[in-house]
């Protein structure tokens, strides 16, 4: 909410505090590889999330293109299924009345214009063409990656068999 109230307000401080919120989460992978311990897939989305609204909210392009490309090398590929909770874009899913952890105010009693005021900054951080750019950015860094793999696994299953891989000898009564 901060990069949205800065982008729509023009705020330092809320930008200074998006920037903050950004920096730290951007260090969590770092420090979890530090500690031998898997990054769950949530933190390979939210930091995606974080790099499009680095770029798009906050103008912090140098930041955002750290962050697509941290994103880009450092989550893991599956092989034949889709792993965690990830929406199509590599973004968190949307649900049970959340958006990327937003609450939807229900208890609360808001105005209809604040209401409004709400709604329209949550469409503003979920915006298609921004997660949709970011999204393309990791993967023009991502695919070539992928390809890569790809091929090494294909070059491993076609490896030639030394001869006596090739033609193993019978075993059975009449053998040596």
């Amino acid at each position: 909410m901060a990069a949205v109230a800065s982008k729509t307000t023009g705020r330092n401080h809320a930008k200074t505090i998006a920037l903050e919120i950004i920096e730290r989460f951007s260090q969590m992978p770092d420090e979890t590889q530090e500690n031998n311990g898997d990054i769950p897939d949530d933190h390979w989305d939210y930091l995606q999330l974080c790099a499009a609204w680095a770029r798009g909210l906050l103008g912090e392009v140098q930041l955002a293109d750290k962050l697509a490309a941290d994103v880009a090398q450092g989550r893991p590929f599956y092989s034949g299924y889709v792993s965690g909770h990830s929406s199509n874009f590599g973004y968190p899913q949307v649900d049970l009345g959340f958006a990327f952890f937003l609450c939807v105010p229900s208890n609360l009693q808001l105005s209809n214009n604040d209401g409004a005021l709400f709604n329209k900054w949550q469409a503003m951080a979920t915006e298609p063409n921004m997660l949709r750019d970011t999204y393309e950015r990791v993967w023009v860094i991502r695919k070539p990656l992928q390809d890569e793999i790809r091929s090494r696994r294909s070059a491993a299953k076609k490896k030639p068999q030394t001869p006596a891989e090739a033609n193993p000898s019978p075993k059975g009564p009449d053998s040596g």
